[in-house]
């Protein structure tokens, strides 16, 4: 049997000037199961990465709010099935120039278990904030050789100086070089 889902998207927008968003939750309706969950990442560092001057604390206490307020409101549910923005001002946030705001809704039908298919939704625009991007990828190896090709086929004698993987290490700085030469 298909059921549907409601779902909104809630984006960090550090400033409407610049109009770039981050997403950093997701509000999902379950209306025949009168059922509603608001979902985010356990570390919301990656807005810090973003915009070092983000007040992350402030942030993550909303989320948090959130949180906990969508599971009390949730048996009012039925007052808003024609206008989940409605919900969403009258019990989470209004609809102004804040950092947070939550897009309109989309609709969709789903089969199975409900905390499945939010799950499936959290991983979808949200696992960003899980994934590692520390590793060096593979490409910047092949650059690096490639780089170091071409100065010794214009330089020869250069070659002897090259050297792969050298850290200079300071008080608050340690900066790792793929090639360098002395």
């Amino acid at each position: 049997m298909n059921t549907s889902v409601s779902y909104a998207i809630l984006k960090y927008n550090h400033s409407q000037i610049l109009g770039e968003e981050l997403n950093v939750g997701i509000l999902l309706i379950f209306p025949e199961l009168k059922k509603v969950e608001f979902l985010f990442p356990d570390s919301i560092q990656r807005i810090k990465k973003a915009y070092p001057d983000a007040s992350t604390e402030i942030i993550r206490t909303y989320l948090e709010h959130f949180k906990k307020n969508v599971k009390s409101k949730a048996k009012f549910l039925d007052k808003y099935l024609s206008n989940y923005e409605d919900f969403v001002t009258e019990y989470l946030i209004p609809v102004d120039a804040s950092s947070l705001q939550f897009t309109d809704f989309y609709h969709a039908l789903y089969e199975g278990d409900y905390e499945k298919i939010a799950l499936q939704y959290y991983n979808f625009f949200l696992s960003t904030y899980s994934k590692q991007v520390d590793q060096p990828r593979k490409q910047d190896k092949a650059i690096t050789e490639v780089c170091k090709k071409l100065i010794v086929s214009k330089r020869p004698e250069i070659e002897k100086k090259l050297h792969k993987d050298f850290t200079i290490s300071e008080e608050k700085i340690n900066f790792t070089s793929d090639l360098y030469w002395q």
